[in-house]
């Protein structure tokens, strides 16, 4: 009700009897509205006909206002509706931001004591980032980031994808990627560029005496005795036995036997090509 000096609330009972009030009188001073506080049309920043203002650090102290991204100097990352909320002292103050086709939203503050805003941070929600297999809230990504830091992940593109770095024996910051520095010391990635993966025998007898990251040359089991017209096969891993074989009858010739042992053309198995990469955390 309204008796001409203020707005009053009253709480009667079954007999009419009033049994308190609540009066806000029309005074300055005495009571203020959310719209006393808070200006609802601080104004539309952007560079277009709907445009007020032309920089989003000029939006008014306690206001709201719609902005436009990308136009003006200062912007937040997408167009929306926001409000500029100021402390008890002048500078310090706070924007918050909201995309108006989504559920994105952004702040930022002013620094007072060098008179400066800070950049616009992105407020992470179920919008813009989901649990990943172990529970941790992470930004949404096509990219699986839920391996451990440091294991080897075969990729099939000749370039990693934003986070990850290449097995090709580089070195690394460990400051700056101290999970992956506790799986490699050395700070220097394994160079896993043409080579095959082993599991480490961990005492169980068949490759002993090899410890984790160890490199180990190639070998094979003697493969051929063969004899030979000329060199077209000397080019391979081989050793001369310091035998001759005869063949043929009357016209026979002799042949030096050599004995192919390691490393040669086919000693591999079938394979597919990827590029081995790490995490970088």
């Amino acid at each position: 009700m309204n008796n001409g000096n203020g707005a009053y609330f009253v709480q009667r009972n079954v007999k009419s009897e009033n049994q308190w009030q609540l009066i806000f009188p029309s005074k300055t001073g005495i009571l203020a509205t959310l719209d006393d506080v808070i200006r609802t049309n601080g104004g539309v920043v952007g560079k277009n006909p709907r445009s007020t203002i032309d920089d989003f650090d000029k939006v008014p102290p306690n206001s709201t206002y719609f902005g436009y991204s990308g136009e003006v100097m200062n912007s937040p990352p997408l167009t929306g509706t926001g409000i500029r909320l100021c402390g008890p002292f002048n500078g310090y103050d706070l924007m918050i931001h909201s995309m108006y086709w989504g559920g994105g939203l952004y702040y930022r503050t002013r620094n007072g004591d060098n008179d400066k805003w800070n950049p616009w941070y992105t407020i992470w929600s179920t919008f813009n980032a989901k649990p990943d297999a172990n529970g941790f809230l992470r930004a949404s990504s096509s990219v699986v980031d839920i391996h451990p830091v440091g294991s080897p992940i075969p990729w099939p593109q000749p370039n990693p994808p934003s986070g990850y770095l290449t097995c090709n024996g580089q070195a690394f910051n460990k400051s700056l990627y101290p999970q992956l520095a506790a799986a490699y010391p050395s700070g220097r990635l394994p160079d896993l560029r043409g080579e095959f993966i082993r599991g480490w025998d961990d005492g169980r007898g068949v490759d002993s005496g090899r410890g984790i990251l160890s490199y180990q040359e190639g070998q094979a089991p003697v493969s051929a005795i063969a004899g030979y017209w000329d060199n077209n096969w000397h080019n391979g891993k081989h050793r001369d036995t310091g035998f001759s074989a005869a063949t043929g009858t009357n016209n026979g010739s002799f042949h030096t036997i050599i004995q192919e042992y390691e490393n040669q053309r086919e000693t591999r198995p079938r394979n597919i090509a990827f590029n081995y990469i790490v995490r970088a955390a």
